[in-house]
Order: C-alpha cells, then sequence, then structure tokens
C-alpha cells in the first residue's frame, strides 16, 4: 500500500474518532444543527396492531430543539407552527451535572379553557417540575457528560403555573408572578421515576417498530417546503424514563452525515422493564422548510427569561 493511501486511511480514522468522540456532550444531541429555517416534520401516530400504526393528526407537525449556552437553557419547540406559538413545547435547564425538565406546555383543563382547544395559547401557562429531594432541582433526565452506565432515579412533584385552583373552580392568573413567588397549585405528587437511563446506539431506524401507517398520507403544513426523506441515522441518543416501572417514555436525537439533527422521536410505552408495548409515538418523516416565518424560539426564550426559577435552577 502506497504512503498517500495509508495517511488518508489515517486521517479517515481520525476524523471518524473525532467526530465519535464529541458524542459525550449531551448539548451538542440536543442542539439540532439544520439551518434557522428548517425543522423536522414529524408525525403523530398510535399503535393498531403488531407492526401497524395510524396517524392522528394527517398533517407533519414541527419538533426542533436548540440550545441557548448564554441562558443555559435548552428548547424544545413541538406542535404548532402558528407564529404566535412560539412558547409550545418543553424548556430545559442544565448545569455541569445534569439536563432537566423545568417547565412544559400544559394541555387541556376543562375548568379554564375554551372547548375544543388542546393546548392553552397563553405563554404565562406551564407545568412545573420540581425534584423532591432537591426543590432547586427540575426533573432530570440525562448527565451533562454521556456515559453508558448512567442511571438516574428521582420522585418529582409538578404545578400548574398560571392558573389557580381556588374555589369554586381554575381561573386565569399571571402564570410568572406566580412560579417567582413559589404560589403555583399542586397538579401531580410523588411521580417516580423508577430509572432514567441514557445510551448512544448505532444504525438507528426511526420507525424501528413498523412503518406500515393507515390512513391517508400526511400533508404538509401551509408555507413550508420538503426538504427530504429522513429514516435511518448513524447514531442516536435514547433517553429512557421508566415511571413507577408500569410506564415508559423515551426521548431519541439523532446524527448522521455529521450533523446532529436535536430530537428526532418519542414514544410511550406501557408494560415492566424488559417487556415495554409501544403504544403511541411521534416520528421524524422529513426535513421541512418554514418558507414563511423562520423557525424562532422567540417564545421560548421570552418563557426563560421571565420565569426567574429557570435561572435560578441551573
Amino acid at each position: 500500500m502506497n504512503k498517500f493511501l495509508i495517511l488518508l486511511k489515517l486521517t479517515l480514522a481520525l476524523w471518524v474518532t473525532s467526530a465519535l468522540a464529541q458524542t459525550h456532550d449531551t448539548l451538542m444531541w440536543m442542539d439540532s444543527q439544520l439551518p434557522p429555517d428548517q425543522f423536522i416534520g414529524v408525525d403523530a401516530e398510535k399503535r393498531i396492531g403488531p407492526s401497524q400504526w395510524e396517524s392522528i393528526t394527517h398533517t407533519y407537525q414541527p419538533f426542533k430543539t436548540s440550545v441557548d449556552r448564554s441562558a443555559k437553557q435548552i428548547f424544545w419547540r413541538k406542535d404548532s407552527l402558528n407564529p404566535d406559538d412560539t412558547f409550545y413545547g418543553e424548556l430545559f435547564v442544565y448545569d455541569s451535572n445534569f439536563i432537566e425538565l423545568h417547565t412544559e406546555t400544559f394541555p387541556f383543563l376543562p375548568n379554564v379553557d375554551t372547548p375544543g382547544t388542546k393546548w392553552d395559547t397563553r405563554i404565562d401557562r406551564f407545568r412545573l417540575f420540581q425534584n423532591v429531594d432537591n426543590p432547586s432541582m427540575g426533573r432530570v433526565i440525562a448527565p451533562r457528560t454521556l456515559s453508558q452506565d448512567w442511571t438516574y432515579s428521582q420522585t418529582i412533584n409538578t404545578y400548574m403555573c398560571g392558573i389557580s385552583d381556588s374555589h369554586p373552580g381554575y381561573y386565569k392568573v399571571d402564570g410568572f408572578k406566580q412560579v417567582n413567588s413559589g404560589e403555583c397549585p399542586l397538579y401531580q405528587l410523588h411521580v417516580k421515576d423508577t430509572a432514567v437511563t441514557a445510551r448512544i446506539v448505532s444504525n438507528y431506524d426511526v420507525l424501528e417498530d413498523g412503518s406500515s401507517v393507515a390512513g391517508s398520507p400526511n400533508r404538509l403544513p401551509a408555507g413550508t417546503t420538503d426538504g427530504g426523506a429522513l429514516r435511518k441515522f448513524e447514531q442516536a441518543l435514547i433517553i429512557e424514563q421508566v415511571m413507577f416501572d408500569k410506564a415508559r417514555e423515551r426521548f431519541i436525537f439523532g446524527f448522521n452525515n455529521g450533523k446532529y439533527y436535536g430530537i428526532i422521536r418519542w414514544d410511550s410505552s406501557n408494560g415492566s422493564p424488559g417487556n415495554w408495548y409501544v403504544t403511541h409515538r411521534t416520528v421524524a418523516v422529513r426535513v421541512l422548510a418554514d418558507s414563511v416565518h423562520s423557525f424562532r424560539f422567540t417564545g421560548m426564550r421570552a418563557r426563560g427569561e421571565d420565569d426567574h426559577t429557570a435561572r435560578l435552577a441551573q
């Protein structure tokens, strides 16, 4: 073998080693390297057979995660492409040890919200997560630095900020005032995460549990253009959250062709450890571009700024 080929092989080996060596940094996995106007179009599905699925929305929804290193916050925007809904999703905080879920958009409540709406359209309306043993922490979902044997257990409480539970029923209040003064009403008491784990796998298929989807084909959201199909990734970070040993949620982040895509799949399972059955999943299907508005995180940044506890939690 001539010297040129030997040098080329060594260079390629070093390049691959260098690229893979970066995967211990959880923030890299969560920080999508798609251009600002692009996001992942996902399909929300429910299981209707061993390998058969049914689309729930029939329109691609957005997934994209972004890291704000100056604020030490991570944004996961999802569900809505409406330019007024840039706060929809989940907000994480991090320090040198952990990445923690701090708040998420709150679902419909019958005594508060207009019938027929699924999510509340207010930036100051959210669910707050708090670690029972360390109230300054949120819900730990991953270590700051990955290792294959990492595991974590915890008990959390959640609070509903932006509404009051005073008699005779819920009503709307300033959620930022509530959370900053520690007055958000309790929503869930002592939710047990039996085990939270994080591991990296190779050759990941987002349709690992079946590719047959019933129903009409998904539609592109208005104002978007198609940037190409997604399915298989060279590597994936799988964060697994087991609750009470009876339910499981997974959050999966992808890496392919030298690029970190951020979150590419979420799923929910029933069963028990070693015997899980995925019932719902939201999976990456295509890269989409918003030709009308860049895919912004404006509302999520504003939520992180106005919620003072997000900064105190770091």
